[in-house]
């Protein structure tokens, strides 16, 4: 997920909700399977947002989300915006951000991004959503400038969005090990009953193939994996995910 040249392709991990893995295409829409959604929930203010619960998922149109490392938003946000709109994404998971701060603004057209970063101006994660979709965010989780968390509630479905970006070659052991901890401590945390997309930036390759990490990797992927590569193949293992962009044009889901 690199702004330019061919390094690191971004990483999807997708974990749906029903603990059985069915095949889908490459984007999150309602299904047959019925989930209630609760009473309540928190939104990024920490106030109450209530919906009705309902027996039985709304048909609402397919979602289109993507992740790209910008590199720094700034100067950048009209670029991605087009971007989205040529490309009709719904949702983009950025990293790189660069900008200080807690916060959420416009940035044009009627997309937002809501980012996490530090005063230093290192790493930053964000996300920007559509029109559409910022009006459904319920709760936002900034965990760190390299990890946060997005849910938007649309007519009954539940979707996390977990934007990441790992440490990169020159950090320590420790940061990269504490990195891993902090993701699977995240998406532990997320109901089972939810659904969620991870677009991130990992700064790894997961190696062309599966071997030995079948049902995880679809055999389609990019690079030579190393040890390090292999400690995010036992994570989606240990959490149930697959890295969905092996997959080429399917995705497999946890259902």
């Amino acid at each position: 997920g690199r702004a330019s040249g061919r390094r690191n392709l971004p990483q999807f991990l997708c974990m749906d909700s029903n603990h059985r893995r069915s095949r889908h295409r490459a984007r999150a829409f309602s299904g047959d399977d019925a989930h209630r959604c609760p009473g309540g929930v928190r939104s990024e203010q920490g106030t109450a947002r209530a919906y009705p619960a309902s027996d039985e998922y709304t048909k609402i149109k397919s979602i289109r989300i993507a992740s790209w490392n910008v590199d720094s938003l700034t100067g950048k946000s009209r670029e991605i915006v087009d971007v989205m709109q040529r490309r009709r994404i719904n949702i983009m998971c950025i990293q790189e951000v660069k900008w200080t701060g807690q916060s959420a603004r416009e940035i044009g057209e009627g997309y937002k991004v809501i980012y996490c970063g530090v005063k230093d101006k290192r790493n930053g994660v964000g996300v920007i959503l559509d029109p559409e979709m910022k009006t459904a965010v319920a709760d936002v989780i900034r965990h760190s400038d390299r990890l946060m968390s997005v849910k938007v509630v649309l007519h009954g479905m539940i979707l996390n969005i977990v934007t990441g970006y790992a440490p990169q070659t020159g950090c320590t052991q420790e940061e990269k090990e504490g990195f891993i901890e902090d993701m699977e401590a995240l998406v532990r945390g997320i109901p089972a009953t939810e659904k969620m997309i991870i677009g991130a930036d990992l700064n790894g390759h997961v190696g062309a193939m599966a071997e030995g990490y079948e049902g995880v990797h679809g055999g389609h992927g990019y690079g030579a994996r190393n040890e390090e590569d292999d400690n995010l193949l036992e994570m989606a293992q240990g959490l149930d995910l697959v890295i969905a962009n092996t997959w080429r044009s399917w995705v497999w889901c946890k259902k």
